[in-house]
């Protein structure tokens, strides 16, 4: 049996302060009522105090030697005193580590070993090799208030945030204690964004004050309970996720869908998309309307569908890298309504109901897509407004370029070099047989960039400056011309230096 530690008969109110009490311990307590009806039995509980001294230590995985953005992580850090340097492991900024903090509009690198981190702000953090260690001696938790929980502080914006607690702490215990819609996410990062139920000592996570609009977010110590708060499931009627894969990463917290509690425009269904990070692929519809300061939103969702409705979306992929985007949950859609994938910048769409991948390769940082869902009249209208109305060969992109050989300095990237290639478009309103050839001055053909059936839509094809043998042509002006159906139709001229 344990020591006692209070041993109280005489108490005549409804409460009673004990203390002091050790750390990390459990304790049981029961109690007793007597009057002149004489002596109940006794009835108790138990409850566990805080931890303070040998907090865990960290522990994050990276590469020996990391390649792509992808191996950065969020990480914060709970106790005091914590430097940069217990996690950098006197290693030399931008060569052995790099570390920045959000601070809702920029990220701002933090480059001193000795930088202290702030207890409660969470960080992107890439190192070469693991953070592994043993418990940190000595270490003290931030004392809790009066109902049991730590405040951190928040700016405006997207936060990166960390508990301040020694051990898990779940999400919708913070949501309660702040008094916060139970939509709200919390979104984790391993790669990609992924919602997260729980804070995890030393892990960083994103926060989206703005519908908050807190400047301090209590997390409440995670004492025993008997009942626990579950997250209410959003009401969806039917819904539907975008996911979008890179040659990086992979990005699925985007939802479109329809929900009858929802409204047209801006509410608690319409979740804002987290910082988009480096170069890395992201999906997110750009609302401007909604918010004029930060329009990218990770799901937009209506009340209603009518005869249809278009949801336009954009792809950021700065790599340029082939990526695929799939609509996941079609099959979610009622019956009677068709589902098409347009892709604006060429013109076409694909029927999601048939095939819900498309693969496609970036010609742009970003890239611009719609999903069209309704009446099959209401598709097929909307896929008309995007399909070319003529026959037309655009001026290449860009123009002059340059193709090997020797860039001169300061003109990387410029018109006047620094570009391996050049980007050639062309519209086609119907489906055709296609020729676009690339011929010289004196006419004769250089290269043939396409000869063959396509259907109705728009098309960019790259040349290198090469010929049809693989050989680099000379400096010079050339001309790229379209034939439809074997009948000459446009001619743009275009220079290639070296």
């Amino acid at each position: 049996m344990g020591k006692i530690i209070v041993d109280d008969s005489v108490i005549t109110t409804t409460t009673r302060s004990i203390g002091p009490l050790a750390y990390n311990t459990e304790y049981f307590w029961r109690i007793a009522a007597a009057g002149a009806g004489g002596k109940s039995g006794f009835a108790g509980a138990s409850f566990h105090t805080a931890a303070n001294g040998d907090f865990p230590g960290m522990r994050v995985t990276f590469p020996s030697q990391p390649t792509v953005s992808t191996s950065y992580r969020l990480v914060s850090c709970f106790g005091v005193p914590m430097a940069v340097s217990e996690l950098a492991s006197g290693g030399t900024n931008k060569i052995d580590w790099r570390m920045f903090r959000d601070n809702g509009t920029d990220l701002i690198e933090i480059t001193s070993p000795d930088a202290s981190l702030t207890i409660g702000e969470g960080f992107w953090f890439l190192r070469k090799g693991d953070v592994s260690g043993g418990t940190r001696p000595g270490l003290t938790m931030p004392s809790l208030s009066a109902d049991g929980s730590v405040s951190i502080p928040l700016h405006p914006g997207w936060n990166i945030i960390g508990s301040p607690l020694d051990r898990s702490v779940a999400w919708s215990d913070v949501l309660l204690v702040n008094n916060l819609p139970t939509s709200l996410p919390l979104y984790d990062y391993s790669g990609s964004y992924t919602s997260s139920a729980t804070l995890e000592p030393y892990k960083g996570y994103y926060f989206d004050n703005r519908t908050a609009g807190l400047s301090t977010l209590k997390i409440p110590f995670p004492f025993p309970r008997t009942s626990i708060r579950v997250l209410d499931s959003p009401p969806f009627d039917w819904r539907v996720r975008i996911v979008f894969e890179s040659d990086i990463n992979r990005d699925a917290e985007n939802v479109l869908g329809i929900a009858s509690p929802a409204k047209f425009g801006l509410d608690n269904f319409d979740l804002r998309k987290p910082p988009l990070f480096m170069d890395q692929g992201f999906v997110y519809f750009d609302r401007p309307t909604w918010d004029g300061e930060f329009s990218r939103f990770g799901s937009d969702v209506r009340p209603a569908i009518g005869d249809g409705q278009t949801w336009d979306f954009k792809v950021s992929n700065p790599r340029l890298s082939p990526g695929t985007l799939y609509l996941e949950g079609i099959e979610s859609i009622p019956a009677e309504y068709s589902a098409s994938l347009v892709i604006i910048s060429q013109g076409q769409a694909v029927d999601a109901r048939k095939n819900s991948a498309y693969q496609f390769k970036s010609l742009k940082a970003v890239t611009d897509f719609r999903v069209v869902i309704g009446k099959e009249a209401f598709v097929q209208n909307e896929i008309e407004k995007v399909n070319p109305q003529n026959f037309e060969l655009l001026q290449n992109y860009p123009n002059p370029f340059s193709a090997g050989g020797a860039v001169p300095a300061g003109r990387q990237g410029s018109a006047f070099g620094g570009n391996p290639t050049t980007t050639i478009t062309f519209k086609l309103p119907r489906g055709a047989q296609v020729r676009l050839e690339v011929f010289s001055v004196l006419g004769k053909i250089i290269r043939r960039l396409a000869d063959g059936p396509l259907n109705a839509g728009i098309y960019s094809v790259e040349w290198d400056g090469r010929d049809d043998g693989g050989q680099q042509v000379a400096s010079g002006v050339y001309f790229n011309c379209l034939l439809i159906d074997g009948r000459f139709v446009h001619t743009r001229r275009l220079s290639l230096i070296r």
